[in-house]
């Protein structure tokens, strides 16, 4: 969701780039899915997504993006697993959020990655749909529980602003993966809506 034109195409642009450039340097990566243990299934509401990422937090260590990934780029959700699987997830927001992704997404969940973008600031969460409402997972917390995407949407660019004392949000972005293309794509809120 964009504000105006100008945020639109700032917004398309660095969308697009992020996904392009994340299916680059991650091309010899674990792309495809490789299932989750019987702990991480049978997600049934928002309790149990919030007692599953109480599990992945402790074994996610942040870990700004270096020179090595451009200064940023999304490590592949089944990658991540894999990760936390071996010993423990070094990434930063959208990797964290892209380890939730394959959890939700292992539980037949629609979610797909959220951009949060302000001026003096930038962050990656995960939007998934359960029992027909729209939440918003962002670390260790979920907010929302709308029947629309875009109040869902709306609602926490409100909360992040004063939870990570940015400017007013300028412009979000989705950001879907297919497991059968082992690839990162742009998306819109009907195509999110409809999948």
């Amino acid at each position: 969701m964009s504000k105006n034109w100008f945020w639109k195409i700032i917004s398309d642009i660095s969308t697009l780039w992020w996904c392009f450039w994340s299916n680059i340097r991650f091309c010899k990566s674990i792309r495809k899915n490789i299932g989750i243990k019987n702990k991480f299934k049978n997600i049934k509401t928002v309790e149990d997504v919030l007692a599953v990422v109480f599990k992945l937090y402790p074994k996610f260590i942040y870990t700004k993006d270096g020179i090595d990934k451009l200064f940023d780029a999304i490590t592949p959700p089944p990658q991540n697993y894999q990760y936390f699987i071996n010993k423990s997830v070094k990434d930063d927001c959208d990797g964290f959020h892209s380890l939730v992704y394959h959890i939700l997404y292992n539980n037949n969940i629609n979610c797909c990655l959220l951009t949060a973008n302000a001026i003096n600031s930038g962050h990656c969460i995960l939007l998934f749909k359960l029992n027909n409402l729209w939440y918003i997972n962002d670390y260790n917390k979920i907010y929302g529980g709308n029947e629309s995407i875009e109040k869902t949407i709306l609602d926490y660019n409100k909360i992040y602003q004063n939870v990570y004392k940015s400017k007013s949000v300028n412009f979000n972005a989705l950001v879907k993966y297919n497991y059968d293309k082992g690839k990162f794509y742009k998306c819109s809120i009907k195509k999110i809506e409809n999948f």
